[in-house]
């Protein structure tokens, strides 16, 4: 009888980037064996890093700083009321 490989969750694979990726050390220590072991895990939890640090790298590309309070409240205020007007 062939036994069934259960691979890691893109969730586990994620938390295993951080050093205390598991609940407890055992289960991190057989997800890690198991990632030693698995290519196709190893290749999906490098896709994952690979996206974190894209998205990281995008966002600290662009900060964008805050709109003052009046001036978000405004924007706010001309939607509400365009939305009003639009509806019977």
């Amino acid at each position: 009888m062939e036994r069934r490989v259960r691979h890691l969750s893109d969730g586990r694979l994620l938390l295993l980037l951080e050093e205390e990726g598991a609940r407890s050390a055992r289960r991190r220590s057989r997800a890690r064996a198991h990632l030693a072991a698995c290519r196709r895990c190893a290749e999906r939890q490098a896709d994952l890093a690979a996206s974190l640090r894209e998205a990281g790298a995008a966002c600290r590309g662009r900060p964008e700083a805050p709109a003052p309070l009046p001036a978000a409240r405004a924007r706010l205020r001309a939607a509400l009321e365009a939305r009003a007007a639009r509806s019977p």
